[in-house]
């Protein structure tokens, strides 16, 4: 789901060999299994004691070898259909569905992959920590801005890949209304739909991207080529969020993507960003760099 790692997870107390082909899944079931060697480095926004998990190779270059070589219990992820039978044939199979699917929230995945390990109410105490933490921000946010429309957008390396901005119905879109945060209305205009995410934005367009606020996601390499071609660009200097100085550089590496752990990394960047003006420094020296 998050990425494109399959990782393995050693349920040592029950000698019980978990293989988990996206990160997302690994994250899920991170929550509900205890006493592992659990870990990774594939995701910096991730809990410490996940570094050490072996990889398989990425989606499209599992090595299945391997995966046999250390003979799973389960193998859980989101993958197409032809690999179902493959991976049957090694350990039984769950095709969890992707949270990334229009209309379905993260927390439906959340929720699923608890159920899978009967670890319900861990899910829930997990939600309901995650809920508290957005009744507390939205409150920080409403004492000390008011309303506020907020603009999310994401780009890529090479000059010829266009950015885009998240919609309403995105993951990200998805916090910011929890949160009471609204999107410009030249966004809204364009997302009636609730199966676009998001929506390409060409730098005649730019104007698509302006609001109160500006998170801006940048993939490895793009902060040389598709965001240095808009940041020099007049019509990007004419928006009122880059005059204000209200752009925030954010990792995409969790704003893109849905889960637990990304929605509780979110919620930092915009306590730090929205509430905390003495930590935006950072964001504006890596702007005036560029």
């Amino acid at each position: 789901l998050l990425g494109d790692v399959a990782l393995y997870i050693s349920r040592c107390n029950y000698s019980f060999i978990l293989a988990c082909l996206t990160n997302l899944c690994l994250i899920y079931f991170f929550n509900f299994i205890y006493n592992c060697i659990l870990e990774m480095s594939k995701g910096r926004y991730l809990p410490k004691d996940v570094e050490n998990i072996p990889s398989l190779g990425k989606i499209g270059q599992i090595n299945l070898e391997k995966m046999v070589q250390l003979h799973p219990d389960l193998i859980v992820g989101v993958f197409y259909s032809p690999f179902y039978e493959l991976f049957s044939k090694i350990a039984p199979t769950i095709k969890i569905e992707d949270s990334y699917e229009p209309r379905r929230s993260w927390k439906d995945s959340f929720h699923e992959a608890a159920s899978l390990l009967d670890k319900t109410q861990q899910a829930e105490r997990a939600i309901a920590h995650y809920q508290q933490r957005v009744k507390i921000l939205q409150q920080a946010i409403e004492h000390k801005i008011g309303k506020l429309e907020v603009s999310v957008s994401r780009f890529s390396a090479g000059i010829q890949n266009l950015p885009i901005f998240y919609t309403i119905f995105s993951f990200s879109g998805e916090i910011f209304q929890e949160l009471g945060l609204s999107a410009p209305p030249q966004q809204l205009a364009l997302t009636f739909n609730p199966d676009r995410e998001s929506v390409s934005v060409s730098l005649e367009r730019v104007d698509l991207l302006d609001a109160d606020v500006l998170f801006a996601m940048l993939d490895p390499g793009s902060e040389d080529t598709s965001f240095k071609q808009y940041l020099k660009s007049p019509l990007w200097q004419k928006l009122n969020v880059v005059q204000n100085e209200r752009v925030y550089i954010v990792d995409s590496d969790y704003w893109a993507f849905g889960n637990i752990f990304a929605a509780n990394a979110i919620l930092d960047d915009l306590f730090k960003y929205l509430v905390q003006e003495e930590n935006i420094n950072d964001t504006k020296e890596s702007l005036n760099r560029n």
